[in-house]
């Protein structure tokens, strides 16, 4: 396994307890377990897989927009516009992680009977690595894309 210089040093934290403790945050910030799981997901994830700007680094921000800056931890995704093969998802202004895997879960729900299927994201937040999404239709056995307006800092 590559390490990074000087990681050897660093901390290792079994995936196991840091997804437990990372859980634990967000259902005590007042996410239902469904939504702390995908925020969860999304940032223990990132971190397994060398990303690690968008990994656990971001649970205090994450924490501060929930309890601080009006994110609201008990929003809701649902569909708003359903035209077979695309939907309109609002992200009932929680995290993006929440609205980005309910939008791609009904998506790969969508392709399964229409063969294609295509979903467009609104009134939500940072959403981690976008290819945990295009992954997720992967393990449904398709081809999956996912992106994002964010700023333009890649």
């Amino acid at each position: 396994m590559a390490l990074y210089p000087g990681s050897e040093k660093e901390t290792r934290i079994p995936v196991d307890v840091l997804d437990a403790a990372v859980l634990e945050i967000f259902q005590a910030c007042g996410m239902n377990e469904v939504a702390a799981r995908a925020v969860t997901r999304s940032l223990v994830d990132a971190d397994t897989r060398g990303i690690h700007s968008h990994g656990v680094l971001r649970v205090p921000d994450y924490v501060k927009k929930l309890t601080e800056e009006g994110v609201d931890p008990r929003g809701e995704p649902r569909i708003v516009t359903d035209a077979v093969a695309a939907l309109v998802v609002d992200g009932a202004n929680n995290l993006g992680a929440v609205a980005m895997t309910f939008a791609m879960e009904k998506t790969i729900e969508r392709a399964h009977d229409v063969n294609v299927a295509f979903a467009a994201v609104a009134g939500s937040n940072h959403a981690g690595t976008m290819e945990l999404y295009a992954r997720m239709a992967l393990e449904a056995g398709m081809i999956g894309l996912a992106g994002t307006n964010a700023l333009p800092t890649m």
